[in-house]
């Protein structure tokens, strides 16, 4: 089981995380909004995570981490 999560571990610490913002300005009801997506991505497994389910940036990181190890420890089964 150890080397499982040294495997996890290891591939979490592969992860890019980033945040996609829009190039274009939001308008209408929509202005003064800032709902930028979070991104947890593995390049070489073709993982990608977008996570905009909370307001707060740091909030989004770490439910797109959760998600990461979840996904990553089902794929190392």
């Amino acid at each position: 089981m150890d080397t499982k999560e040294n495997l996890v571990k290891q591939l979490l610490s592969e992860c890019k995380i980033y945040t996609d913002k829009p190039t274009t300005k939001l308008g209408g009801q929509s202005a003064g909004m800032t709902y930028y997506p979070t991104i947890v991505e593995h390049e070489s497994l073709e993982i990608k995570f977008s996570i905009n389910y909370h307001k707060s940036m740091y909030k989004n990181r770490e439910l797109g981490l959760t998600l990461m190890e979840l996904a990553l420890s089902e794929i190392i089964k």
